[in-house]
């Protein structure tokens, strides 16, 4: 049965409908990794860096007044979001087609067209958040280039978003990788241990999960400790060599292939995230050193309305958090504008948290 264009139009282009949407790449990431738990008016995050208390209290006499101590200082740290926006001009012709109430046909495939670009659109904003999020995890960075395109690396960045993992926490982590896991004879459950317990000395946040690049399976499977783990352990044995992944509660940490995150770079070619011989330990997510905040932006409620001054034009706005979406319709030529954008950040609060690690090529 045909349909007013209002009826097929009606919800399609709501902010609701960019909250939805499922990225267009794959998703390897955790749901923990992508849930947001704070929201700020504007652009700007601000969060408190605190030193937790790690030293014994001090024994005295019992009955002696109480020694006085030095309290835990705390310091104020600020960061700028991400924030994209983009339009879109729908194809007039597909608009007439939508208003065609001469041909269910007709009517029928241009509302597949126009939920088709609708939908290819959006996605660009789910693409950027979990892109940003990888390259988050990936390097400690976020790159972006003179026109705002995300970057693979530091190559042509014009801006750069340092999340100060430091140095001592990537490559080798600090002599904890002191063998290469291409090499057969490397003790690989001596050097997770090692992260595991570096992670417990520098930040106490225990470290939960493992994402590995392409090669990692294939240095486990090939090294001198692999039959002594396997043997006599059928979940090992089916995760390895069946389903070609490390299984959860390997080292006690939950692994997680990522070899899959990819993406276009600004020449429009494929590019990965995580190296061949990379795997990242990170703790279980939680707002205490990480968490994906959302900003506000202004989206309007009504278009095209004439107010008697500007506290009464500013009932038309609204304070839209994270993803948003609106549309309109345009004079020059008579098309449907759609625009659509988002403001957030993936905000690695302590970037003692993580280990990259390069475990083989070094």
């Amino acid at each position: 049965m045909a349909q007013t264009l209002q009826q097929i139009l009606g919800g399609i282009n709501k902010a609701q409908t960019v909250q939805q949407i499922r990225s267009g790449l794959p998703n390897v990431l955790p749901a923990s990794f992508l849930t947001t738990h704070q929201r700020v008016v504007g652009r700007t995050v601000g969060y408190d860096k605190v030193s937790g208390q790690r030293a014994f209290a001090s024994t005295t006499q019992y009955g002696a007044p109480a020694r006085d101590v030095t309290q835990v200082g705390r310091t104020r740290a600020a960061a700028g979001m991400i924030h994209a926006f983009e339009a879109i001009h729908h194809d007039p012709l597909i608009l007439q087609n939508l208003m065609r109430q001469d041909s269910d046909q007709i009517q029928a495939l241009a509302v597949d067209e126009i939920l088709r670009q609708t939908r290819e659109f959006l996605v660009r904003f789910a693409n950027l958040r979990l892109g940003a999020v990888c390259s988050m995890l990936a390097n400690g960075k976020i790159w972006l280039d003179a026109d705002g395109r995300l970057l693979f690396s530091s190559s042509g960045a014009a801006e750069t978003i340092d999340f100060g993992v430091p140095s001592a926490n990537t490559g080798q982590v600090g002599g904890a990788i002191s063998a290469s896991w291409a090499t057969g004879s490397t003790d690989i459950v001596g050097q997770v241990q090692a992260i595991k317990k570096l992670a417990a000395q520098t930040t106490g946040f225990p470290i939960a999960h493992a994402f590995y690049g392409q090669n990692i399976v294939k240095h486990l499977l090939a090294n001198d400790q692999a039959p002594d783990l396997i043997q006599g352990n059928p979940e090992l044995a089916t995760a390895f060599f069946t389903a070609g992944e490390i299984p959860k509660g390997f080292c006690g940490l939950e692994w997680h292939p990522v070899y899959e995150a990819m993406g276009l770079n600004p020449a429009g070619q494929v590019a990965e995230f995580f190296g061949p011989n990379t795997v990242v330990f990170t703790p279980e997510p939680s707002v205490d050193w990480y968490d994906l905040a959302e900003g506000s932006y202004l989206a309007p409620v009504s278009l095209g309305e004439v107010s008697e001054d500007a506290a009464a034009a500013a009932r038309n706005l609204a304070q839209v958090f994270g993803m948003f979406s609106y549309a309109k319709v345009t004079d020059n030529p008579a098309t449907i504008q759609h625009f659509a954008g988002d403001t957030f950040l993936p905000l690695l609060k302590n970037g003692r948290a993580i280990f990259i690690a390069t475990v083989a090529g070094f």
